[in-house]
């Protein structure tokens, strides 16, 4: 192609991108202490000088105007004057009818040329309506690229003028942005009316436990990546993929929904502390006030990120107790069904007393049951297993390193975590143990007190790299859970205990 960019082009855009916000007016360029300046500015064309202005409104070069250079992002130009050198616009709309010595670069919007344009070397539209009158010249290439991408480019320009700039992620300014904000609101109602309970339970979340939400929402972006890594690096898990981005939708809206109920209630009830209405309407309220101190500008970025990071972070928790609670009941059905659970007197339950000798099983309540590991006995099991994988670790590390495999060298962290999880998946699935466990005599068992299958021993296994991947945050939860049950506990409802001296850990 015979078209490159010209160094003054470059030199241009390295400007505008240097000195920000500068913007040189013509009578700013103009401007002078004598009468004969003023004088000659209406007798003969403008001296040369730069024009730069970055989301600074629209430029104007009359007739009477010159200019070396025009450089104009997020603004439309009027070019009616001389341009000694380049025009270059970006995000906006060129209008020419006067002369351009140089090039003439648009990238977005529209570039419309009059009868008297003329452009001395080359025009490049990229993304750019155009229309271009027959007498226009131009004694350059005429490049045309992708014109259907104006309206976006444009749309994007300023919406980083408007919003971007301005702290915000909704603006007053653009319609489209409110019918956006307005379709959050409507997807926020029907949310709280199809998942009342949930609703409901993030409202006593907001109102009970805001700072705590808050860290649990903090925590969602963090984790989200290497939970999705995990479960495309098994294959099995990638299904689930699309049903974990879907619940995260809807957390946050159940999240936003519940915050916004929290808000109308306390604003409310300023004026009558007494007053007793439906969430519902709560939620409108407070979502309307919400929603207005998202345009404000600076301040209402901030306020959407606290809101939508604390509102998530409570329907997560609510998520969690509701599904927590139907599982109670489920198991607590099921144990008035079956009436009792048999456990011999070392506290394991007749299928693990099969491969024992014969011993007389005696009828226990649930309060009866094995009890759970410590956090001290479950942390010392794990940095026995922790050392015994960085052992077998660095064996494959300089076996590794012999190979041209360098893409693997680099990866030795992530490598290292998956060899603790698969190591870890193999011995649950085996012996409901590992080689750290045996010497603290521990065991893992279904809620229930039935053996682990495969299946929960692989969503036990991704649910350790979400407890590791936070600052082992998961499983730090073990020292103060009621039941000792870290987060990957909690996600295959799964208890680690102590197994009694009497009876074979294997």
């Amino acid at each position: 192609m015979k078209y490159m960019f010209s160094i003054k082009t470059i030199m241009c855009l390295i400007t505008a991108g240097c000195f920000g916000c500068t913007v040189l007016t013509a009578q700013e360029a103009l401007s002078g202490d004598s009468v004969i300046a003023k004088e000659e500015q209406h007798s003969q064309h403008a001296r040369s000088a730069e024009l730069v202005k970055i989301f600074g409104g629209d430029v104007l070069v009359a007739e009477s105007e010159r200019y070396k250079n025009v450089v104009v992002i997020g603004g439309n130009v009027d070019v009616k004057g001389l341009v000694d050198e380049d025009i270059v616009v970006i995000g906006g709309n060129l209008t020419l009818s006067g002369s351009v010595d140089g090039e003439v670069v648009v990238i977005g919007g529209k570039s419309i040329l009059h009868d008297g344009a003329q452009i001395g070397q080359n025009l490049v539209l990229i993304g750019s309506q155009n229309s271009i009158a027959s007498p226009a010249r131009v004694h350059g290439d005429r490049v045309i690229i992708a014109p259907w991408a104006g309206v976006s480019i444009k749309l994007f320009t300023r919406y980083v003028s408007e919003c971007v700039f301005k702290g915000r992620f909704f603006a007053p300014s653009l319609p489209w942005t409110l019918f956006v904000l307005g379709t959050i609101i409507v997807l926020m109602i029907l949310f709280s009316l199809v998942f009342q309970s949930t609703f409901k339970r993030g409202i006593a979340v907001v109102d009970e436990r805001s700072l705590f939400a808050l860290f649990i929402g903090m925590l969602v972006p963090v984790a989200l990546g290497p939970v999705v890594i995990a479960l495309f690096v098994t294959i099995i898990g990638i299904p689930a993929v699309p049903a974990l981005i879907l619940t995260l939708h809807g957390a946050i809206f159940l999240g936003l929904s519940s915050i916004s109920a929290h808000c109308g209630k306390k604003i409310l009830r300023l004026f009558n502390p007494s007053i007793a209405l439906p969430d519902i309407i709560f939620l409108l309220i407070g979502s309307t006030v919400i929603a207005a101190i998202m345009m404000i500008p600076y301040i209402g970025g901030f306020v959407t990120v606290i809101v939508t990071t604390v509102g998530t972070g409570a329907a997560i928790i609510a998520m969690f107790e509701k599904i927590k609670e139907v599982h109670i009941k489920c198991h607590t059905t099921r144990m008035s069904n079956s009436n009792e659970i048999k456990y011999d007197k070392m506290g394991n339950t007749a299928a693990e007393s099969v491969a024992l000798p014969p011993q007389p099983l005696q009828t226990i309540t649930p309060a009866l049951m094995p009890v759970p590991a410590t956090f001290l006995q479950r942390a010392g099991a794990a940095m026995i297993d922790i050392i015994l994988c960085m052992i077998f670790f660095g064996v494959i590390k300089q076996l590794i390193m012999l190979l041209p495999f360098d893409w693997v060298c680099n990866r030795f962290g992530l490598i290292n975590m998956m060899i603790l999880v698969i190591y870890s998946i193999i011995m649950w699935s085996w012996r409901q143990t590992t080689i750290g466990m045996i010497v603290f005599r521990l065991k893992v068992f279904r809620a229930d007190g039935s053996r682990l299958t495969p299946g929960v021993a692989v969503i036990r296994g991704l649910g350790l790299i979400l407890s590791i991947v936070p600052l082992g945050l998961g499983f730090l939860w073990v020292a103060w859970d009621e039941r000792h049950q870290g987060w990957h506990d909690k996600i295959a409802d799964t208890v680690v205990c102590k197994v009694s001296e009497n009876v074979s850990i294997l």
